[in-house]
């Protein structure tokens, strides 16, 4: 039963690992998305100005 779980927690790990960088530009790509919107903001604020 160890042994069963011991495998299970190793196959999620490699899972996660595996996935992990096919998501790392999507998370990469909103910041930047939200970097972006958030100086296009503050020059049109500063353009008002």
């Amino acid at each position: 039963m160890k042994i069963y779980v011991v495998s299970l927690i190793g196959m999620t790990l490699g899972v996660l690992a595996f996935f992990l960088p096919l998501l790392i530009p999507l998370y990469v790509g909103i910041s930047v998305a939200f970097i972006g919107y958030g100086i296009v903001l503050l020059h049109k604020l500063l353009a008002n100005n």
